[in-house]
C-alpha cells in the first residue's frame, strides 16, 4: 500500500498541498513516512472517518 497514492493520485496533486518538496521525489519514495503519519490520523479521527476521507 501506498498511502499517498491513495490520497493524491500524482505528485503534481500532492504538490499542491506540499509545495516545498523535491521536485524530483516520487510518492513512494515518501511512502515510510505517509504510513507513520496515517496511522496517527486514524488513531486520531477512527478508521471509519479516515477511510471516508
Amino acid at each position: 500500500m501506498i498511502v499517498l497514492e491513495e490520497l493524491f493520485q500524482t505528485v503534481d496533486r500532492f504538490r499542491k498541498y506540499a509545495p516545498y518538496i523535491e521536485s524530483n521525489v516520487q510518492l513512494k519514495d515518501l511512502n515510510s513516512s505517509a504510513m507513520s503519519a496515517r496511522k496517527q490520523i486514524v488513531i486520531l479521527l477512527s478508521k471509519q472517518v479516515y477511510d471516508r476521507i
